[in-house]
């Protein structure tokens, strides 16, 4: 389900823990820029710039970004996080087997499709319950008007919009 703050959650994770590892890759809105060839490569080379700090390395096609996935990254420890995650060819270009890696490699997906998730046999999926109309509205006035609640003149355009 969109808007239930799966981003936010998986941000917050990878600030928290991303130290701990020797490089790390956030890639947002995989679902949105998925759509041509030149893009899936973009996300790889952004995936290596992230992980080395270099743009040295190149991918011209998926068969040398698997090698180099194999061969080299797979092998650091690495944090990685995919965005709006919407078709299992997505995981497959972007992380390779779950055969190449190591166990200190930790890879976060955030998807509306749990069939993705199974299907790729994820070691745990965390489901993230909708916030009520109250927690709801709570949020909104926070970010709105800086209080818990809307003032009385906004009160019911507030209901509205969270709605």
């Amino acid at each position: 389900m969109g808007g239930i703050r799966k981003i936010t959650l998986a941000k917050a994770i990878y600030n928290q823990i991303g130290s701990k590892f020797e490089g790390m890759s956030f890639l947002l809105n995989i679902r949105e820029v998925w759509d041509t060839y030149t893009k899936q490569v973009s996300l790889e080379q952004q995936i290596l710039h992230d992980v080395y700090k270099s743009l040295t390395f190149k991918t011209r096609d998926i068969e040398s970004w698997n090698n180099i996935m194999k061969d080299g990254l797979a092998q650091k420890g690495v944090l990685l996080v995919l965005d709006d995650v919407n078709e299992l060819d997505q995981l497959k270009d972007s992380c390779g087997s779950r055969k190449w890696f190591r166990q200190g490699i930790r890879i976060i997906i955030t998807t509306r499709g749990m069939h993705l998730l199974r299907l790729c046999g994820v070691d745990q999926v965390y489901t993230i319950e909708e916030m009520d109309e109250s927690e709801s509205l709570k949020l909104f006035s926070w970010h709105a008007f800086k209080q818990p609640s809307p003032t009385k003149d906004f009160a019911a355009h507030s209901t509205y919009v969270i709605a």
